[in-house]
């Protein structure tokens, strides 16, 4: 498969800017839509492949101009020289991380074979924001036949270790149900940050107007805590996912004040 390397350097996962354009604004919200949709909360590395086949079918016959996003993958290709180092495992295959728009992607493969799932290491929008990130993304010309992977967990992007893990715990508190999900696909730490309790007690107190259930905030082990924490997560995902129409306009967080003042958002 061949590949457009795309240049444009990508930021960490946040919230885009609103769109002036009431349209584009409108193919922003039905993008996010589609990514909640087929994108799990905290899903392990194992079911990323799953996920993403699911999300690009629902991207293909979604209608809508896909032309602004931008896959990151793993793309092999024969060569005459083997690599020196510990990426010379192979004589004739090298392996390369390459950024490729989507309908290219999906447009460029072999008849019959299926599209490389799972080799794609991120998925971007126009504005360099990370819509998804999966397992083992790494920088060109580092891997190895065990590299990739071998983790176990979501991608250690390099921007999260200039934070505490309590201050992105602080940070998703101002965030929404959208934005914070998003931030838990992208690494494990903000995934662990994402899967506060306490995080989600706000979210449905802010949704429903009132507290949740004391043992729909428990999320230790595999038991009925864990599965009522869960719902939980999904029963304010659900209904946020139907306000957006009301919400799309609600106004926007400006100022975080100091400790020596109240921490209460103002709205612009």
């Amino acid at each position: 498969m061949s590949a457009t390397v795309h240049t444009k350097p990508l930021s960490i996962p946040g919230r885009t800017l609103p769109s002036d354009d009431p349209a584009q604004s409108e193919i922003d919200d039905s993008l996010i839509s589609i990514f909640s949709k087929s994108l799990r909360l905290g899903s392990p590395a194992k079911s990323s492949a799953t996920s993403l086949k699911k999300l690009f079918s629902r991207l293909r016959y979604s209608g809508l101009p896909l032309d602004d996003l931008v896959i990151g993958w793993v793309n092999s290709s024969e060569v005459c020289q083997r690599r020196s180092g510990k990426s010379a495992w192979s004589l004739r295959l090298q392996e390369d991380f390459v950024q490729t728009p989507l309908p290219e992607f999906l447009e460029n493969r072999p008849v019959g074979e299926e599209l490389p799932y799972h080799r794609v290491r991120f998925i971007a929008n126009a504005a360099g924001t990370r819509l998804w990130d999966s397992a083992g993304c790494r920088s060109p010309g580092t891997s190895s036949p065990g590299s990739f992977g071998a983790s176990g967990g979501l991608s250690e992007h390099e921007t999260t270790t200039e934070l505490p893990a309590v201050v992105w715990s602080m940070v998703l508190r101002f965030c929404d149900t959208a934005t914070v999900c998003a931030a838990g696909a992208v690494c494990t730490e903000l995934r662990r940050a994402a899967q506060n309790p306490q995080l989600w007690a706000d979210l449905h107190r802010a949704a429903f107007g009132m507290e949740p259930d004391a043992q729909h905030i428990k999320s230790t082990g595999r038991t009925d805590a864990s599965r009522q924490f869960r719902q939980l997560q999904q029963r304010v995902v659900q209904s946020e996912r139907k306000a957006q129409p009301w919400l799309h306009n609600r106004p926007a967080i400006t100022h975080f004040k100091t400790d020596q003042e109240e921490h209460v958002p103002r709205a612009a």
